[in-house]
């Protein structure tokens, strides 16, 4: 079964991209960028990294798309074994852990943008596309430098933490990124249903009420400061439940080695929650949270219990066929155009591939539908028409995988709209070969859309005993 990957997601320009957070060493302000001597198009100049002159980089211009003009506000700094470079980012938005899948696998060797995006995943209704690191490391167009002055990091590689550091109260806090399920921008909290002293309100996210509380006061370091909103840390806690730490400000992710972590004041760790302190950049104390400790606070633990999930809330009242029975759902559907717009489960998707120039023939007694074979991982895949896609309509752009390993299926469409969350799914039990409807969490008139079985289409088309 796939494993989740935590990423580090940043915002750039209107797009977000992902981090794994095994390549992301740190992210820091860049105050200004150093020129360099024929830097590259790709390269918008270096950053000071404690002695290090680390070549930024624009990965929009390196995937094809217009170079960037105006100076970056962060960094965030890659590291693979003794390389390291940067690239631009806008904002760190988020720590989030995903199954990444294929998006586009095409041919052209040349098209970085398909190599340098390879994979990618959903965070709520956006679309996040993956960085390959490996690629970006080994491409000609990219700088990168050796570590040399961190030699003294260099033997703590393997023993060091992921880090994210927030500011609250004045105070610099540090939380273990593998223990955050999510960072939230700033966001109003709801105080409608608020009781007791530690309770600052919820927020809804990602489908989920999650309770919210001040870090400071979480921390035992104060009472409850009274916020109407804040930038919100969501925590892990026991039995899949969540608690939201309200913090004046994200600062940025880093990795510190073990031995640089020391023990805390006993004035500061009385509360037996921060017992360790490590010295970040500008010479700044920066005490790291227990979270054993912190999930196993009594009050805490009661308050990560009033999570709750959303499934049950009502829709927004479409009109709906009769005889439909609705299945509670939360996953994103691809939203595509092949002769209408349709829909279908991101996850029957094995790849979204550009359509090939020339496709090989089908030849005679073939299911009239296909339209020839495309090669991919290696094997003969045929492409297939849509009912609702005539023939006569210009060349489909795209090609939808579907299908189990050595039975694929590649599906035509003409045009991908993006994708979208659902809300819930109107099944006709009675009839399965009827289409199933999805009301979809989207704005305009296309919020109810039928949902393309192609799972059970590649099936039809490759059972053996039908091509007899």
């Amino acid at each position: 079964m796939p494993q989740e990957i935590g990423h580090g997601v940043f915002q750039l320009g209107h797009r977000l991209i992902g981090v794994p957070l095994e390549y992301l060493e740190e992210v820091c302000v860049v105050p200004r960028l150093s020129p360099m001597l024929d830097p590259g198009s790709a390269v918008l100049g270096a950053v000071d990294l404690r002695g290090t002159m680390v070549p930024v980089l624009d990965v929009g211009a390196i995937a094809g798309f217009p170079r960037r003009t105006d100076a970056p506000r962060s960094a965030a700094i890659l590291r693979r074994g003794s390389q390291i470079t940067a690239i631009a980012v806008d904002e760190i938005v988020d720590l989030f852990k995903a199954v990444p899948f294929a998006l586009y696998r095409g041919g052209n060797e040349d098209d970085h943008g398909a190599r340098l995006f390879h994979q990618g995943f959903t965070r709520g209704r956006d679309m996040v596309a993956c960085l390959d690191i490996d690629w970006l490391f080994e491409t000609k167009e990219v700088l990168s430098v050796t570590a040399s002055r961190m030699a003294n990091r260099e033997t703590a590689v393997l023993d060091q933490i992921k880090l994210l550091t927030v500011t609250s109260g004045g105070a610099r806090f540090a939380i273990d990124a593998i223990r955050i399920d999510a960072t939230v921008p700033q966001r109003e909290i709801d105080t409608a249903e608020v009781s007791g002293d530690l309770l600052l309100g919820f927020i809804q996210h990602q489908n989920r009420k999650v309770p919210v509380v001040d870090a400071g006061c979480a921390l035992g370091l104060g009472r409850t400061e009274r916020r109407s909103s804040a930038q919100i840390v969501i925590l892990r806690f026991p039995e899949n439940m969540l608690l939201g730490l309200a913090v004046d400000s994200m600062e940025n992710i880093i990795s510190v080695p073990n031995s640089d972590i020391g023990k805390s004041s006993p004035l500061i760790s009385a509360a037996g929650l921060l017992l360790s302190v490590f010295v970040g950049p500008g010479a700044q104390q920066t005490h790291v949270i227990d979270m054993e400790a912190l999930q196993k606070v009594p009050s805490l633990v009661e308050l990560s219990r009033l999570t709750t999930r959303l499934q049950d809330m009502p829709t927004r009242g479409s009109a709906l066929p009769e005889g439909k029975h609705v299945l509670q759902e939360r996953q994103p559907y691809l939203v595509f155009r092949a002769g209408r717009l349709l829909s279908v489960p991101i996850t029957e998707i094995l790849n979204i591939r550009k359509t090939p120039a020339v496709l090989v023939p089908a030849g005679d007694g073939l299911d009239p539908s296909v339209l020839g074979f495309v090669t991919i991982d290696e094997q003969s895949v045929p492409v297939v028409n849509l009912p609702d896609r005539t023939m006569n309509e210009s060349p489909a752009e795209y090609l939808l995988s579907v299908g189990a390993p050595g039975r694929q299926v590649a599906f035509a469409v003409d045009k991908i709209e993006g994708l979208k969350n659902s809300i819930c799914r109107f099944a006709d039990s009675s009839n399965p070969m009827k289409e199933d409807i999805v009301e979809l969490n989207a704005a305009g008139p296309d919020t109810v859309l039928p949902v393309a079985d192609l799972a059970r289409m590649a099936r039809e088309l490759t059972d053996p005993a039908n091509m007899l």
